[in-house]
């Protein structure tokens, strides 16, 4: 029922906590949010993302009610207050950074005295600095950053969360780095839920618990793609050697201390010989990932191109020859997609590079055959030799952009059929109003019939006095044929008027008329008056508001008649002793409101909600329609975008016409 009578749930997204969640090309993506998705899918309902700068602006965000969650967030007193954090949707520890080849740490307190590297604004270095108050840290602007610095040896090592860790060192090919060790300190984040929705937070515990650890495996995947490799211990290495000294103790201390020389000797040609073939093995795979990387990787040094790997030259449809020494301007368009001439946007993207560490965007080049193609492109700052040099990863993505362009395409025609299917309900819906009016002609010949019929008799009464007096030779005055006369004449302007009544309301004119309430409900009383009088009903009217309108008037006016008429047939049909209907109009802060009520029993419960159903009637021995109610409500909702609602009182039902006071003049 909570999720039902909640559409969405809201979420505030720190749009750069890479890769737990973050925005890249117009998306909210990450590690967090594909666990959403999974909740999503349980729980039927749907996420939607709000993004805000920082951790403060959505704090604020959830105090105030903008945002339902968090998705990302740690322990922290700065939530205590108004939030209760779910069960952990992320739970890992944090590792230990450093460079191949350097000894693997058994723990922290081994790499204590040296430099490490350290975001600015990450929760951890607090705690750091308070636990280790004489460490030494290099803070970063970013995690890419801290780990370029691991990987670079600007730094020893680094502390990172094992899912952030794995990610830069998959995308971004930091080979020269491993994980050493894993420290005792958690890294766990969970969703923030405000204190005022408790369900919200109960249904989102019972989400997260029926999430597989194949699950969160696939998610963690997708976005390391890297397997982490283990430190090895040597406690248990030690601890046998340990013993083995024992009992060589025991046996020849003097053997016991050649055998441990020998043994150490040994071991540290070992070492040696297997740094050595792990440095060939690196090398040797550091130059296959780069000459046989699907992706095209560029070496770009002072703006100019100075090697590349086979599958940029695929890629570019390019020869060696006409790429090496070239700069971006000169496999290029003059100009890109955006109109920025490509020799200036260019210097801007490598000038991005070079000061925030990476920049990554779409490009248009143009091949061998000066044909336009389009690549992404990944643009590193790194040192070589101590110079800046930008490593450059392009992939093609042609089948991409046609895609895009494709949708696009098909997009505009949905729209287009849309709008024509839009059209056609229109001119049905203008179709089942004139049927709706049709079907009401018979009750309107009826309803002509107790109009005309007092006139009529009077306008034969007074011919007929006429003729009698002429028959007999009775001397008629003039004065007595001028009074005769009138009165014929006053009955044919009454006949005259109540055809223009009738005429009016069958109009299939659609256009807006500027009115007031009392003259629409009037001009609906005047035609039916003279049957209420016959059925000896009682009509009251007590009008409030009655500011002028421009509103489709007739068709309001048949959305009255219909409701006084069907006021009518229950009155009639149940018989009732003194039959009353009564109209008002009054208004609230929005709407004007027009109310017909009755005394005839009100609608029964089990079809209170079906009245206004198309071919729905409680008249099928009088042929009804059941187009009446349901044309009303069409008319008032969606040509007058107000609102027709019915309710059962203490005598009767009672009709409300809801009409927008912006309409109003």
């Amino acid at each position: 029922m909570y999720l039902k009578n909640k559409n969405t749930i809201k979420m505030c997204n720190i749009p750069d906590l890479i890769p737990i969640e973050f925005y890249e090309d117009n998306k909210i993506k990450g590690i967090t949010i594909d666990t959403l998705k999974l909740v999503e899918n349980r729980l039927n309902t749907k996420f939607e993302s709000i993004l805000v700068e920082n951790f403060n602006e959505a704090i604020k965000n959830l105090q105030n009610g903008t945002c339902d969650i968090i998705p990302s967030v740690s322990k922290s007193d700065e939530l205590v207050e108004f939030s209760t954090l779910t069960s952990p949707v992320l739970n890992y520890k944090y590792a230990i950074i450093t460079q191949k080849g350097k000894p693997v740490v058994q723990n922290i307190e081994e790499v204590i005295t040296k430099t490490m590297a350290k975001k600015s604004t990450d929760q951890l270095l607090k705690l750091l600095k308070s636990n280790y108050p004489d460490i030494q840290i290099k803070e970063t602007k970013s995690d890419y950053e801290t780990l370029e610095a691991v990987n670079s040896g600007k730094v020893y090592f680094a502390i990172e969360a094992l899912p952030i860790a794995s990610y830069y060192m998959s995308r971004y090919a930091l080979n020269d780095i491993f994980i050493s060790r894993y420290t005792n300190m958690p890294f766990t984040t969970s969703i923030a839920v405000s204190n005022s929705e408790k369900n919200l937070l109960n249904i989102l515990n019972k989400a997260l618990s029926t999430i597989s650890e194949d699950e969160h495996t696939k998610i963690f995947n997708k976005w390391t793609n890297m397997p982490i490799k283990e430190e090895f211990d040597y406690s248990l290495l030690w601890k046998v050697f340990g013993v083995v000294f024992i009992i060589f103790l025991i046996l020849s201390y003097r053997q016991v201390i050649l055998d441990k020389h020998n043994q150490k000797l040994q071991l540290a040609n070992n070492e040696i010989e297997k740094k050595t073939k792990e440095l060939a093995k690196q090398k040797e795979l550091f130059e296959k990932i780069y000459s046989k990387s699907a992706d095209g990787v560029l070496l770009i040094k002072n703006e100019v191109i100075v090697d590349c790997n086979e599958a940029s030259l695929n890629i570019l449809n390019i020869t060696k020859k006409k790429l090496l020494n070239k700069s971006f301007e000169d496999i290029s368009p003059k100009k890109q997609s955006n109109g920025i001439y490509s020799k200036e946007l260019s210097k801007i993207r490598i000038n991005e590079a070079l000061n925030k560490g990476i920049c990554s965007f779409e490009w248009i080049h143009l091949d061998s055959n000066k044909n336009k193609s389009w690549i992404e492109v990944v643009l590193t700052s790194i040192e070589i030799d101590n110079e800046p040099v930008i490593h450059a990863v392009i992939r093609d993505i042609n089948k991409r952009k046609k895609m895009e362009s494709d949708l696009e395409i098909l997009t505009l025609k949905l729209e287009d059929k849309i709008k024509q299917e839009m059209k056609k309900n229109q001119e049905k819906t203008t179709q089942l109003i004139q049927q709706s009016r049709l079907a009401q002609m018979g009750e309107m010949i009826s309803m002509i019939a107790h109009q005309w019929r007092q006139p009529l008799t009077a306008i034969s009464a007074t011919t007929n006095n006429l003729l009698l007096k002429q028959l007999l030779n009775n001397p008629i005055t003039k004065e007595e044929l001028k009074n005769e006369l009138e009165l014929i004449n006053d009955y044919s302007q009454h006949l005259s008027s109540t055809i223009d009544d009738f005429r009016d309301f069958f109009k299939r004119d659609k256009e807006k008329e500027i009115t007031t309430l009392e003259d629409l409900i009037g001009k609906s009383i005047n035609i039916i008056k003279t049957s209420f009088d016959s059925k000896d009903i009682i009509l009251t009217t007590k009008f409030k508001y009655n500011k002028r309108i421009e509103i489709y008037a007739t068709e309001v006016q048949q959305v009255i008649l219909n409701l006084l008429k069907n006021a009518e047939d229950i009155l009639i049909d149940k018989n009732i002793t003194e039959k009353r209907v009564k109209i008002s109009t009054y208004e609230d802060n929005k709407y004007a409101i027009i109310e017909v009520s009755d005394n005839g029993g009100g609608i029964e419960p089990q079809i209170l909600g079906k009245i206004f159903d198309p071919y729905f009637t409680t008249k099928k021995s009088k042929e009804g329609s059941g187009l009446g109610l349901y044309m009303s409500k069409t008319i008032i909702n969606e040509h007058c975008n107000g609102l027709l609602k019915v309710e059962n009182a203490h005598e009767g039902a009672i009709f409300k016409i809801y009409l927008p006071k912006k309409d109003f003049i």
